[in-house]
């Protein structure tokens, strides 16, 4: 029988993605509580309350060039 799957926990959604020209705190405290990434466009730009409210969540700035 071939082996059975290492499973290592639940299936991550999808983080949430945000195409915005500016990202404010209001924006970062409307993410869900688990997120632990956010992906930001190419023109989008983060507010210094933004930013730090994504650093006090833990949450990893990941940006797309698309």
């Amino acid at each position: 029988a071939p082996p059975a799957p290492i499973v290592t926990g639940p299936p991550q959604a999808a983080p949430p993605r945000l195409d915005k020209p500016l990202v404010t705190e209001r924006d970062v405290a409307a993410l869900a509580q688990a997120a632990r990434r956010l992906v930001l466009g190419p023109r989008s730009r983060l507010t210094p309350l933004a930013r730090d409210e994504l650093r006090r969540r833990g949450i990893r700035i990941e940006r797309t060039d698309r």
